[in-house]
């Protein structure tokens, strides 16, 4: 009898495992992919194991929108970012690289990070089209080297050191 009843709880305990997907570890940062913001007080984590996998399918299925959204509004950028750049070239630019230039001729660039946020806010640094356009940068864009920073002034690090201790 107690050998049957493990047996039957067991088979429960096999069923009810695999006929939920969600994760009560994982939700707060799927929804935040889905939404933008994390759940505070969201009622997922006071519900039954139904309604919580009801819950978590539909915060799969605004994560799907917000992928296909976000799909196309990188590929929109990418041909606003291809028209602007034959914009330059036949406004005077002659090619790719020296439009590129003419375009980013008002920014300074400190670092590779700066680099990549202004790809960034062109909406294309996570497509393959912006890293390749990353390395492509690297070459045209002149870097500013920084001098005369806090991390630069010998007193200021010592005064740094002694407040920090």
């Amino acid at each position: 009898m107690i050998e049957s009843i493990y047996k039957l709880e067991m088979e429960l305990k096999v069923k009810t495992d695999t006929e939920y997907t969600y994760s009560e570890e994982l939700f707060s940062d799927f929804h935040k992919d889905a939404y933008g913001f994390r759940p505070r007080g969201h009622r997922f984590y006071d519900a039954s194991p139904a309604e919580k996998q009801e819950i978590w399918d539909a915060v799969g299925r605004a994560f799907d929108r917000r992928q296909e959204e976000e799909a196309e509004l990188e590929a929109q950028s990418l041909i606003d970012f291809e028209k602007e750049v034959q914009a330059y070239i036949e406004l005077g630019a002659g090619d790719r690289q020296t439009a590129i230039r003419w375009m980013t001729q008002n920014e300074t660039f400190y670092h590779i990070q700066d680099v990549e946020l202004w790809v960034w806010k062109q909406g294309i640094l996570f497509t393959d089209y912006g890293r390749k356009l990353v390395k492509e940068l690297m070459d045209i864009v002149t870097f500013t080297e920084v001098t005369g920073g806090y991390y630069d002034n010998p007193e200021w690090n010592i005064e740094h050191a002694r407040s920090t201790k």
